[in-house]
Order: C-alpha cells, then sequence, then structure tokens
C-alpha cells in the first residue's frame, strides 16, 4: 500500500540505489531543491549541503519508504486516540491519501503558497494553523496534541528535524 508516497518524496528515488551509486543523485536532488519556487526547498537543499550525512540519508530512506508501504503511519496517525491535525502545502493537494483523512475525525488543513515544506514556504499560516488547533476546545481535555505535516513522518521523530535524514 502506497499510503504516503509524498512522506516518501525524496527517499523513495533513494531507494533504487547503492550507496555507492547514490551521491550524484543526492547531488541531484539538492540541486532541484535549490531551483524550487518555494523557499522551503531552497533552505532544506541548504541544509542537506551543510548537515546531511549521505550515508545515514541512503539507510533512513529505505526505512521511510518501508514504513509508508505498508500503510503502518497512515493507520497509526488514525488511530491516536487524541485530537490530530493534518498539514499540507497547497501544492500537494493531490496527495493520495486526504480523503481518507477527511473521511475521519483528523481535523486537515491546506496551507496557501506552500509545498512539501510548508514550515518554511509559509510559517505564519502554518504556525498560525496550528496554534487554533491547539486552543480549540476539544484540545483541553490534558490530552497531548499531535500535529502531522505532510511528509514529516511520526509526530515528535528526528526525521522532523531538516538538518537531520529523513526529511
Amino acid at each position: 500500500m502506497r499510503a504516503l508516497v509524498a512522506a516518501t518524496l525524496f527517499s523513495r528515488r533513494v531507494v533504487s540505489h547503492d550507496l555507492d551509486s547514490f551521491e550524484p543523485v543526492f547531488r541531484q536532488m539538492m540541486g532541484e531543491l535549490r531551483a524550487s519556487r518555494y523557499a522551503g526547498g531552497q533552505i532544506i537543499a541548504h541544509n542537506m549541503a551543510l548537515n546531511v550525512d549521505i550515508r545515514g540519508y541512503h539507510a533512513y530512506s529505505f526505512e521511510t519508504v518501508a514504513e509508508s508501504d505498508s500503510g503502518r503511519l497512515l493507520e497509526e496517525f488514525l488511530g491516536l486516540p487524541i485530537p490530530r491535525l493534518f498539514l499540507y502545502g497547497n501544492a500537494n493537494g493531490s496527495l493520495s491519501y486526504l480523503p481518507r483523512l477527511r473521511a475521519s475525525a483528523v481535523r486537515v488543513q491546506e496551507v496557501p503558497s506552500s509545498g512539501h515544506f510548508l514550515f518554511y514556504d509559509n510559517p505564519v499560516e502554518t504556525f498560525q494553523a496550528i496554534g487554533e488547533f491547539v486552543h480549540t476546545p476539544h484540545a483541553h481535555r490534558g490530552l497531548h496534541r499531535d500535529v502531522l505535516l505532510a511528509g514529516k513522518g511520526r509526530p515528535g521523530s528526528s526525521c522532523c528535524n531538516p538538518g537531520r535524514p529523513g526529511f
């Protein structure tokens, strides 16, 4: 099952390469991100050049794709017994799993003028949506709230740090 294809947008390109043949692909991905019309892609490309261990990114990509393809990531998110918010950039409005999220109890919200890295592309709208979600009445039951940004893996995981592998 390919539930979270956007979550593996870059990782999926990695898994067809062994580590020895991956470096040119890595450089190509950075070039594509640098040329992105969105600020987020450009920032991520810069972070990749400065902070990412290519070996770690290569290894982590296999785990990311396997988790996405298994369907576990989406099922785990849907099964969380807490209020949930799913944000995605308007450039990702065709994500295959959006109808399933919208049919669930998850609050789904599009962030305008943004792509895969919406927290960089449109930080004001992104964090305003998160703030509104956190301050809604359903959120005041003493429960921890999770926010899953499209393409960012499990809430709270290290993959959400753009200076680390897995973005």
